[in-house]
């Protein structure tokens, strides 16, 4: 059976693409014949809600509360696979876990990182871990979508593995019960320009409530860009629009 590890972050109150794909993805993996187990560095002392909702799916999970070195966190990650040697180590989003993947590979295993964006982070991660040291270097990387992927072989990568493999999303089987006469809109996810062009989203949001009777909207997140929705909406004095942070 293939055993996999898997690095993340987690904190109280957490919410991300990330970690919502993870934690769908390894109970997957299991049903397929492929056990994982992941690697988390959490914040303030405390557990999260992914950390806690994998454990409940019988996924093993390590944590330990961050340490404020890079090195000291390489060192966790390495003293872990020492104790329980994966077949497969995927980073996934932790820098420390790249850093780590230089020995990791040195003990001929195959290193997987994944692109879960085109931002500033992802592109770094691009510079240091795929097209930088050869030591390195990841041995495959997997890209959520057709236009990471072609971001990446432009480039062209000389060892490391370049693969699309989208997200995946459980659709249910039932649909909420719309109340008659209202509508309610719903936005979740960072608050980015370049990525979710949140600035026209907000607006767009704001021409709807103003121009449709009986409409909602509220927009749930947090990102660099929190400081434009919030002028947007003291700009159009719409108190009806909601911004809570999650």
């Amino acid at each position: 059976m293939i055993q996999v590890t898997f690095c993340a972050y987690d904190k109280p109150d957490s919410v991300g693409g990330p970690l919502t794909w993870m934690s769908q993805l390894l109970p997957s993996l299991r049903e397929h014949g492929i056990e994982s187990r992941c690697l988390f560095l959490t914040h303030w002392g405390d557990t999260g809600p992914y950390l806690e909702k994998l454990r409940a799916d019988g996924v093993p999970c390590q944590q330990i509360d961050c340490h404020d070195h890079t090195k000291n966190r390489v060192s966790w990650i390495l003293s872990q696979l020492q104790k329980d040697p994966p077949d497969i180590f995927v980073p996934n989003l932790v820098v420390a876990g790249y850093f780590a993947s230089r020995w990791v590979r040195d003990a001929c295993i195959p290193t997987v990182g994944i692109l879960h964006s085109d931002d500033d982070f992802y592109r770094g991660i691009q510079d240091e871990f795929v097209f930088g040291r050869k030591p390195y270097r990841v041995s495959a990387l997997a890209c959520v979508s057709s236009e990471l992927e072609k971001q990446v072989i432009e480039r062209r990568p000389k060892s490391t593995s370049v693969h699309r493999i989208p997200y995946g999303v459980d659709v249910p089987s039932y649909k909420v019960d719309r109340l008659p006469g209202r509508l309610r809109l719903a936005y979740v996810g960072r608050l980015a320009e370049e990525q979710k062009r949140i600035s026209d989203l907000t607006l767009a949001l704001c021409r709807i409530t103003q121009q449709l009777p009986n409409t909602e909207a509220v927009l749930y997140g947090d990102g660099p860009d929190l400081c434009n929705v919030e002028n947007i909406l003291a700009n159009e004095g719409l108190g009806s629009l909601e911004l809570p942070n999650i």
